[in-house]
């Protein structure tokens, strides 16, 4: 991230500023605050690939009093994630009502092959590294891990829904596999990758053909992040118009 950028940021939201000297992960937090500006308010969170409760922690830090639903396959992740809800929750803030459950989410319930990263977790996935990878060097451990459908599940959430997708590659899987539960999303966040980063190939027109299926009609790219000065991945931000216009 450019000097550029990073004042960019701190511009448009000051609160960053003291996020940064707290040590707060500031990439993470400047989404929350992103879709802060379209939902004042959420009900729900669903974190798809929480990893060790980062983004979590980032979301908590915006929003009060939410339920959390986390999925996270790497099962070394999951005291971390517990950890974020635990401090949360001794504070002064709304309580955090949290699940955290260890699978993958997927368009099917099986198993999978899972290349879990042992360098860096954030950067395990169900597919193995591509060519541009700048990560391809960390050593790697191949484990099967459960799959399923979020729309199997049958959990309940309802009001202002905050989904947010980092499955490394698996993206769109995983938001097939939510089926008409997307109906009850109001807000998405995911990530997209410009390079060769996995063993297939990515589309993002069909991620935007899943989610307008659903009647998402607005995009914003955000979160532009550079490897060799080049594009590397960004971050979306897909919601409704209509359900926008009502909250304001």
């Amino acid at each position: 991230m450019t000097i550029a950028t990073k004042l960019t940021k701190l511009m448009e939201y000051p609160e960053l500023f003291l996020d940064k000297l707290t040590g707060e992960c500031v990439g993470r937090k400047y989404m929350a605050y992103c879709v802060k500006d379209i939902f004042p308010k959420i009900d729900t969170y669903i974190d798809v690939g929480a990893n060790n409760g980062i983004s979590l922690k980032s979301v908590q830090g915006v929003f009060h009093g939410f339920k959390a639903y986390c999925f996270e396959p790497v099962t070394e992740e999951i005291p971390n994630i517990q950890k974020v809800a635990d401090k949360a929750n001794a504070g002064d803030f709304k309580p955090l009502k949290l699940e955290i459950f260890n699978f993958g989410l997927w368009n099917e319930n099986g198993e999978l092959t899972f290349y879990k990263n042992l360098g860096n977790s954030m950067k395990s996935s169900l597919f193995d590294d591509g060519e541009d990878n700048a990560n391809k060097h960390l050593k790697k451990e191949k484990i099967t891990i459960p799959v399923k459908r979020f729309d199997s599940l049958g959990l309940k959430f309802e009001g202002i829904t905050y989904l947010k997708v980092d499955a490394e590659g698996a993206e769109k899987e995983v938001l097939e596999g939510f089926g008409d539960e997307l109906k009850k999303v109001h807000v998405v966040q995911f990530e997209n990758h410009f390079r060769n980063n996995f063993n297939k190939e990515i589309k993002l027109s069909e991620i935007f053909s899943i989610l307008e299926k659903y009647g998402f009609d607005c995009f914003l790219q955000k979160k532009i992040r550079h490897e060799a000065k080049e594009p590397n991945h960004c971050e979306y931000i897909a919601y409704r118009l209509n359900d926008a216009r009502k909250r304001k």
